[in-house]
């Protein structure tokens, strides 16, 4: 589904709350009601909400409770539907449709979690306030709240196109937006939205059935070093790197839930920091079509994608069941240093 491969290159990883005074919009710019948006001020610790998130033909309705880190998330889409509360440092989510309970401690992650509307849309601030033309299209009334409606145009084809967003004015959440992101029209719509909301005395609580299938997810997936001899055990055909003046620095392994394990070998060149390959079994084709920002490039004689975000740059692509994510270490390595890197990997 185009919703996860878009929102791996979507994800924040701070909550756009907070609050600022009611000011005529006459002394703000487009670039100052974006600056506020993302500096919450004060942020809300209590408050209840309900959404909607569309993408392509696809609709997430979702409900949030939200009392200090205490956190209450119910979502459905069609047939199914999920509910996560996060209370005390332990996440614990219940997938409705297959009856299964997933447990986590996140007391290294609390700051962190859940992943909210708001978080999705203080990425798509933080990366349009450079990359497009902000218009401050004026003051306009929604759910009975004043908003800042923002208006703002891509200077170039990228990753997100033109988009759209009502910022309330007292507590800077987006409470709207319309944005085009990865060739895709992508809305969330606040349809409830009540700050310092008062919270039933058991909306923390979650009630499972008695036959629940429990999976425990574990508190943490450390990586581990290994030596290039242990990595090969693990990947007998894994593609390396050989070379002149390219050496390898540091070799780790991350399990993952589904036990697929991903090796990470980073290179340095001429001693500087140079490339890290990631590699992980996988042996599904990847069929869907190009995102917008994404170019199909050809690699080790077969076919890979590419993507270029700021900083952010990766090569990707699948042989012999094994799938291969390159990154540079450097940020002044071009597409062509990624290319050329990794055709040369044996």
């Amino acid at each position: 589904m185009k919703w996860l491969k878009t929102a791996s290159l979507l994800l924040a990883a701070s909550v756009a709350l907070g609050a600022c005074s009611n000011t005529e919009v006459s002394q703000y710019s487009p670039e100052q009601v974006i600056e506020n948006a993302l500096q919450h001020k004060e942020e809300i610790t209590t408050y209840y909400g309900e959404y909607d998130m569309k993408m392509e033909d696809e609709t997430v309705k979702i409900k949030e409770w939200r009392d200090g880190k205490d956190v209450r998330i119910e979502t459905a889409m069609g047939k199914d539907e999920a509910v996560s509360v996060m209370k005390d440092n332990e996440m614990r989510l219940y997938d409705k449709t297959k009856n299964e309970l997933i447990t986590m401690d996140i007391s290294a992650a609390n700051d962190e979690l859940p992943f909210s509307a708001q978080k999705t849309i203080e990425t798509t601030l933080n990366m349009i306030k450079d990359t497009h033309d902000i218009t401050l299209v004026g003051e306009e009334k929604y759910l009975k709240r004043d908003t800042y409606h923002i208006k703002a145009i891509a200077k170039k084809e990228g990753l997100i196109g033109d988009s759209e967003l009502w910022i309330d004015k007292k507590t800077w959440v987006p409470l709207k937006s319309l944005s085009e992101a990865a060739g895709e029209t992508i809305t969330i719509n606040y349809t409830t939205f009540e700050p310092n909301a008062k919270m039933p005395s058991d909306i923390f609580t979650l009630d499972v059935p008695k036959d629940v299938t429990v999976k425990e997810i574990p508190t943490e997936m450390a990586e581990e070093e290994l030596t290039l001899e242990q990595a090969q055990e693990i990947y007998p055909t894994m593609l390396l790197s050989q070379q002149e003046n390219v050496t390898i620095e540091r070799i780790t392994v991350l399990p993952s839930v589904n036990d697929r394990q991903e090796v990470t070998i980073d290179y340095s060149k001429d001693g500087a920091p140079y490339m890290s390959i990631t590699t992980f079994k996988d042996e599904v084709i990847n069929d869907e079509p190009l995102m917008e920002g994404e170019e199909e490039v050809t690699v080790q004689g077969v076919a890979g994608t590419y993507v270029a975000l700021k900083e952010f740059k990766v090569l990707t692509f699948a042989k012999d069941a094994l799938h291969y994510s390159v990154m540079p270490l450097t940020s002044d390595a071009t597409k062509e240093d990624i290319l050329q890197f990794s055709n040369e990997l044996q």
